[in-house]
């Protein structure tokens, strides 16, 4: 009898842990995505301001001026770094906005001018392609910006209890 007992609290307190286990890992999880979160809105953020500048403060067709935005400006280092911690976190339509708003970020290597007049000091062509496909990456980003904002007020409004229970539960 005291060996069934024996083996009984074991197995029960091996569950228990184990569950203790599996909630902490995916408390550091979440913790985890809430931060590469805040990283990453603050480089949506940086590439919108920068692509707002570059589409409004500059006429279609005119050189990026030395020390004003330009294309080699708008960045995703932090993107893909967090990327594994963000798809955790965000919900399918943010992400998809997010992403897009990126993924146009793939034609700036494009627009390096491989010979630029003496006169112009940016590495950047201009005018073109290159002024529209701007306008689309900074309505891209002011969504991704917006959608991501919404994000996180849809988060931050969740009850405390509501964040616990989930993470307590080690099945979701």
């Amino acid at each position: 009898m005291d060996l069934v007992s024996g083996i009984v609290g074991s197995v029960i307190g091996g569950i228990v842990g184990g569950l203790f286990v599996l909630a902490a890992v995916k408390f550091q999880s979440f913790r985890q995505g809430e931060a590469a979160l805040s990283a990453v809105a603050a480089e949506v953020l940086s590439n919108k301001e920068a692509a707002i500048y570059m589409t409004q403060n500059r006429q279609p067709g005119t050189a990026f001026q030395p020390g004003s935005p330009d294309p080699g400006w708008l960045k995703h280092s932090t993107w893909d770094s967090q990327l594994p911690y963000v798809v955790q976190v965000l919900d399918e339509g943010t992400m998809l906005n997010v992403r897009y708003a990126y993924s146009l970020l793939d034609a700036v290597p494009d627009m390096i001018n491989p010979n630029p007049p003496p006169a112009q000091r940016s590495r950047y062509a201009y005018g073109g392609w290159i002024d529209k496909h701007l306008n689309k990456v900074r309505e891209a980003f002011m969504d991704a910006d917006k959608a991501l904002d919404n994000f996180r007020e849809r988060l931050a409004s969740e009850t405390r209890w509501q964040k616990v229970r989930s993470l307590l539960n080690p099945l979701s």
